[in-house]
């Protein structure tokens, strides 16, 4: 067993040939206007480099319009001071970045609508330091949310979906396995991933651990099967209110417009040979779903 720390090696185990057949409908290119909501999820993170779920988490956050308000548990008591930085791809980068409080809790505002899935880093620096000095070696975690207005997330808004059955890593597929279900959403090319509050059970290795152990690496191909994009993602719990009570978690994830395959790779803790869990193999049939209620 040996350990898989790049995106490289990912990248070779996407040449898997595509054995599942299922199809989903993508939401269309245009935007639909989503009265805003509120969303309150707790979230595991992630060390980048390492990729390996932390001790650290994310234990509450609470997302109203373009504001979010996160408490983080866990936080390293190094004797430096701890700061959150909210980034996006589309934004160019930093979106802002704050301190944490003294409960270890931050509030982001005036979030650019455009942005759906703002990634959460945590990272330390030395009193002294300049402020929000981003610097790799004091990197914590990172993790990623869906902002509340881009999905209706208890019925997904009546927007198609898929149930996927898992396959082992030697490519055959489970026979008794619980099915997992792939959620287009309102937004363009986001999708939500959801597992079965007793899908563990139901697959091999996977016994002593829960939904903050849980790590999937989303890899993206192109119509031949080429990869384009292998990007980690961390398990979100919702609150029960939002309607997901009866899911052990979902994974929210932004695919590049390019993609017509995808993989999802599970793991648990972190990505070790040894820990993988599962794999599921989907055709995406990009067309517009235009046949739904926001109700």
């Amino acid at each position: 067993n040996y350990r898989i720390l790049t995106a490289t090696f990912l990248t070779a185990m996407s040449l898997f040939c595509l054995q599942n057949k299922n199809t989903v409908k993508a939401a269309g290119a245009d935007v639909i206007e989503v009265t805003p909501v509120t969303s309150t999820v707790s979230t595991n993170m992630l060390n980048v480099d390492t990729a390996v779920i932390t001790k650290a988490s994310l234990n509450n956050l609470v997302g109203k319009n373009q504001e979010i308000k996160a408490k983080f548990t866990d936080v390293p008591k190094t004797g430096k001071k701890v700061f959150a930085v909210l980034v996006d791809a589309i934004a160019g980068g930093v979106i802002d970045a704050q301190f944490l409080d003294s409960n270890n809790t931050v509030e982001f505002r005036n979030i650019p609508e455009y942005i759906k899935i703002p990634g959460i880093h945590l990272y330390q620096q030395n009193a002294d330091d300049p402020n929000f000095l981003l610097r790799k070696e004091n990197f914590v975690a990172s993790t990623s949310y869906l902002m509340p207005y881009g999905k209706k997330i208890n019925n997904n808004g009546g927007l198609e979906v898929t149930a996927l059955k898992p396959y082992r890593g030697n490519g055959i597929q489970y026979e008794n396995a619980k099915t997992a279900t792939l959620f287009t959403t309102t937004v363009p090319d986001v999708y939500s991933f959801a597992l079965p509050a007793d899908f563990l059970s139901s697959i091999d290795n996977a016994s002593g651990i829960d939904a903050s152990d849980i790590l999937a690496a989303v890899i993206s191909e192109d119509e031949n099967g080429n990869p384009i994009e292998v990007r980690q993602w961390v398990s979100t719990d919702y609150n029960e209110k939002e309607g997901d009570n009866k899911k052990l978690c979902r994974f929210e994830f932004l695919l590049p417009k390019e993609a017509k395959k995808l993989q999802i790779h599970l793991y648990k803790k972190g990505l070790y040979s040894e820990d993988f869990l599962c794999k599921f193999l989907i055709n995406l049939n990009k067309q517009p779903a235009t046949n739904y209620s926001l109700d």
